[in-house]
C-alpha cells in the first residue's frame, strides 16, 4: 500500500491488540467471522475506545482480511458488512495572535535545545508544514538565499514553501549555535 512507517506501525499495533482478543477467545484470525469482528469492536467501544480508534482499528482489520482473501487463506471476508459509528470530525482549534507570540517567546535561546526548538516553532509557523515534514528536513533543504525550504511531504511529494525573516534568524541562530 506504499504507507507511511507511522501507519504501518499504527496497524500492527491494531493487529496484535485483535489477535491479543482473538487468543483470549480461543478463536484463530483466519477462523474468525463477522460476530467475532463485532464482538471486538464492541468491547473495544466498552473499553473506552474512541471512535475514530476503533474506525482505525477496523481499517487495519479488513486490510488484514482482504490480504487473506487475496492469498486463498479464507474465501470470504468476515467483515465486509460491518457498519461502525463515524469518528467525530473536530474542527481545528487556532490560536490568537497574543496566542502565537507568547508560543514563539518560550523557548530559552541561551541554550543549544532553546534555539532549536525556537527554529522549528518559527519554521513552523511561517511555512505551515507538518510536524513530520519539519523533521525530515535536512540543511540542504533550506535556501537562505531566497528564503525557501524544499519540503518532502506525504507520498514524497515535494514542494517548495516561502518563510519569512523571524524563521530565518531562528533557523540561523540555531545552525551558528
Amino acid at each position: 500500500k506504499h504507507a507511511s512507517d507511522n501507519t504501518v506501525a499504527s496497524y500492527m499495533r491494531d493487529l496484535r491488540q485483535y489477535a491479543s482478543y482473538l487468543g483470549s477467545e480461543g478463536i484463530d484470525v483466519l477462523d474468525a467471522d463477522q460476530d467475532v469482528v463485532s464482538g471486538y469492536m464492541n468491547s473495544m467501544k466498552a473499553n473506552g475506545k474512541s471512535a475514530a480508534t476503533i474506525s482505525r482499528a477496523l481499517a487495519s482489520i479488513k486490510s488484514l482480511y482482504i490480504f487473506a482473501v487475496q492469498n486463498r487463506e479464507i474465501e470470504e471476508n468476515p467483515i465486509h458488512n460491518i457498519k461502525i459509528d463515524k469518528a467525530e470530525k473536530k474542527l481545528q482549534q487556532i490560536l490568537t495572535g497574543k496566542e502565537v507570540e507568547l508560543l514563539l517567546q518560550q523557548p530559552k535561546v541561551t541554550e543549544m535545545k532553546g534555539c532549536r526548538d525556537k527554529a522549528m516553532l518559527e519554521t513552523l509557523y511561517a511555512t505551515g508544514m507538518r510536524v513530520a515534514e519539519l523533521v525530515g528536513l535536512d540543511v540542504a533543504d533550506v535556501t537562505f538565499g531566497n528564503r525557501t525550504v524544499k519540503v518532502t511531504g506525504k507520498g514524497d511529494k515535494q514542494r517548495v514553501m516561502p518563510f519569512g525573516a523571524p524563521a530565518d534568524k531562528a533557523l540561523r541562530d540555531w545552525l551558528e549555535y
